[in-house]
């Protein structure tokens, strides 16, 4: 018997596609499903966490890269590793498109069936209170800022403002603070538009902020943005989505397996697969092929 468990993101209505699926997945005779939909922020992290201690086989997050990051951190923090599978349901869909899934209910069933799965890395994130997972990207700097500010936003007027809006906002208010970066061979320290920890290529929906990248090798791309001018990022912004190298004295790519990141300005913030990370000193290490994703 597998037993699988959906965990929605329930501030997104699923599609009838998606619900043809569930009904599917209960249709099979060896198949036991459990259906968590999320009321509040964080939520999935407490559904995926109790899953994986109940033994379930594999986990299903059904959303945007926020929920996918919710499961990872609940899988993380449990001491069983269930597969994870991923059904895009969200705004952007950056690491889902990245991995090129083909929504095929034949493929799915039979290989959550087969446990017919990926290797992926997971990037631990430490500091001395509590440690956190992301399977994409960690932007510190703008991206923190905006998702910093798109998360107040939220809590004032509800879902109605509007990503978009807080990229505006962030562009008018943020100003570069000084950070240190410390890699395996190479230390940065000065101003930054920001640095993103890439185990995948791209955020923001459809920006190929590390090209290189690859959830499967090992290692931790680093794209450092430093004293690069928010005008000069929005001129280059076509060539990121096109998936090419920015040429500017002031941009980096990098490789390394641990980093550590510290500054004493109080107003760095930072995100994990569009999830605010309320963090401005800790360390970043790639856990090689620690959690498996089920092909479909």
């Amino acid at each position: 018997m597998t037993q699988i468990s959906f965990i929605f993101n329930n501030s997104k209505r699923h599609s009838r596609k998606i619900q043809e699926l569930i009904e599917l997945c209960q249709a099979q005779d060896d198949f036991k499903v459990l259906l968590n939909h999320t009321s509040r922020p964080k939520e999935a992290i407490s559904f995926a966490y109790h899953n994986a201690l109940d033994g379930i086989d594999v986990i299903v997050a059904v959303g945007g890269d926020g929920t996918i990051n919710e499961v990872v951190n609940g899988i993380m923090f449990s001491p069983n590793r269930p597969y994870l599978a991923i059904i895009p349901n969200g705004t952007g869909n950056d690491f889902a498109n990245e991995l090129d899934f083909n929504f095929d209910f034949k493929a799915f069933i039979e290989n959550v069936r087969k446990r017919h799965a990926q290797p992926m890395d997971i990037i631990e994130i430490r500091n001395k209170s509590k440690n956190f997972y992301f399977i994409n990207i960690c932007d510190i700097g703008f991206g923190g800022k905006v998702v910093e500010i798109l998360e107040n936003q939220r809590r004032l007027f509800g879902g109605r403002m509007s990503y978009p809006f807080a990229i505006l906002r962030a562009f008018v208010s943020y100003k570069r603070p000084i950070i240190k970066c410390v890699m395996d061979d190479y230390t940065y320290e000065g101003e930054i538009l920001l640095i993103a920890l890439c185990n995948g290529s791209t955020f923001g929906d459809g920006l190929v902020i590390s090209p290189n990248a690859n959830p499967q090798d090992g290692i931790m791309e680093v794209a450092i943005f430093g004293k690069v001018s928010l005008w000069d990022y929005v001129k280059n912004l076509r060539k990121i989505k096109k998936g090419k190298f920015v040429e500017h004295p002031q941009v980096k790519y990098l490789r390394t397996k641990k980093v550590v990141v510290s500054s004493d300005d109080t107003a760095v913030t930072s995100e994990m697969d569009g999830e605010h990370l309320p963090l401005r000193n800790f360390e970043a290490e790639v856990l090689p092929l620690e959690i498996s994703v089920i092909k479909y």
